[in-house]
């Protein structure tokens, strides 16, 4: 008998709901609206399935995002290898999904609304929520032209609060690709501060590939962080331009441009050691690929840089 070499995401393709499905997870969690995360468990909006292509694609704004397989890799806990055994049990039973949550249809909404986010969003000034948020957590009275702001930015239905909005954009490779950039905001109050909703942070649209907010110019030193904030904050401790990968697992997918030959990796310092477990693994990745690589940990244990750049201009 033949053995079947067709690669398991070409067989997957288009059938990722029946699997996922099989493999336990909620029909709540393949609706491609926005949902609790099945992976962290946490919050009410901050996961959506997405299925973009027929790849079974997802993203949660706490945990990262990725693929179908990996989907069930971390849902099930399991590494790729009884990931795949587990996949290959259900390709089978599963049909090709006629764009069950109108993946196309989806995808033009989100890019339409997305350039109308954009196109209504203004430069931040120092007197804005936006510009008010981030001087009280940077120091700073003058923003990257990639943040924005929006005053006035839909949450949910019949919910509206001003937004720094923030473009995200794919590796330079991913772009090369075709793919597209994303937008992620951050909800506040008319004063400045966090929203007092459930989840604050929202993401909109497919995350790219290598993501990260661009934040500052830079030559062939670069650094990066989680946070938009501590990126920032990271940014004037350090005097290293760096970008914002927004989350843990996003860091640790984080691709720089070619120009690049040094990354300053500015870590969490987390009491799960998340933060930590993922600065190390980008550079890991990074070192193996020939870069020179910085790991800087916020020095406290439970903080970040952004913390720690808050006690200095306390003290200050």
């Amino acid at each position: 008998m033949l053995r079947d070499r067709t690669p398991l995401k070409d067989k997957a393709l288009g059938r990722w709901p029946g699997i996922l499905s099989a493999v336990g997870l909620s029909p709540r969690s393949l609706s491609g609206r926005h949902g609790p995360c099945p992976l962290c468990n946490g919050g009410k909006d901050r996961f959506r399935f997405d299925d973009k292509d027929g790849r079974g694609t997802w993203i949660c704004s706490q945990c990262g995002a990725g693929d179908g397989i990996e989907l069930v890799k971390r849902f099930l806990g399991i590494e790729f290898k009884d990931a795949a055994v587990e996949i290959e049990k259900h390709i089978g039973q599963a049909p090709i999904a006629r764009s069950s949550i109108g993946i196309a249809q989806s995808d033009e909404a989100q890019r339409n609304e997305m350039r109308a986010i954009w196109k209504r969003s203004r430069a931040i000034t120092a007197d804005d929520p936006a510009g008010r948020y981030l001087n009280s957590r940077t120091g700073l009275r003058t923003f990257p032209s990639c943040l924005r702001f929006s005053p006035d930015e839909r949450y949910g239905p019949g919910a509206f609060h001003p937004a720094m909005i923030a473009k995200v954009d794919p590796s330079d490779a991913a772009i090369a690709k075709g793919e597209r950039s994303a937008l992620h905001r951050t909800f506040l109050s008319p004063e400045g501060a966090k929203a007092t909703v459930d989840n604050p942070r929202k993401m909109l649209g497919t995350m790219p590939s290598g993501a990260a907010v661009r934040l500052m110019q830079h030559q062939d030193v670069l650094g990066v962080a989680e946070g938009i904030e501590t990126a920032l904050s990271a940014a004037t401790i350090f005097n290293v331009p760096t970008w914002a990968a927004l989350t843990a697992g996003l860091l640790e997918e984080w691709t720089p441009p070619e120009i690049v030959t040094t990354v300053f990796v500015f870590g969490d310092n987390d009491h799960s050691f998340t933060g930590q477990a993922s600065a190390f693994r980008l550079a890991q990745k990074l070192k193996a690929k020939g870069f020179d690589v910085i790991v800087e940990l916020s020095p406290l244990f439970g903080t970040d840089w952004n913390d720690e750049h808050r006690r200095e201009l306390e003290v200050a």
